[in-house]
């Protein structure tokens, strides 16, 4: 019995220990997405740069595409998807390239 109560003593002071630590821990604001306010959209990380596009806005659907470049803390307008606008498609990265995939248009689930 007395030796069961050692690992329980050790595991808390780690637990304890280490939220102090954590919670010095602060937020770093970077730029500001220079696209629409949107919801809906897709995104993925190619490397080191991540990418958000599509979605919709209050008004209509997107089909732009933008890349976020941290070593630069800057955004770049990439081309925009030659298909219709969408909402809620897919994205995901193999080998170092990008696929966006499904998703609804205005009037069709594709």
């Amino acid at each position: 019995m007395k030796n069961s109560f050692l690992p329980i003593l050790i595991v808390n002071f780690i637990l304890f220990s280490s939220i102090d630590s954590i919670a010095q821990l602060t937020w770093e604001r970077k730029a500001d997405f220079q696209g629409s306010s949107r919801w809906m959209a897709t995104a993925m990380a190619i490397g080191t740069k991540g990418y958000v596009g599509f979605g919709e806005d209050s008004m209509a659907y997107s089909n732009d595409f933008w890349e976020y470049d941290p070593t630069n803390d800057s955004w770049t307008q990439k081309a925009s998807f030659i298909g219709l606008p969408r909402t809620l498609p897919i994205a995901f990265c193999i080998d170092n390239k990008g696929y966006v995939g499904t998703g609804s248009t205005n009037s069709l689930s594709i």
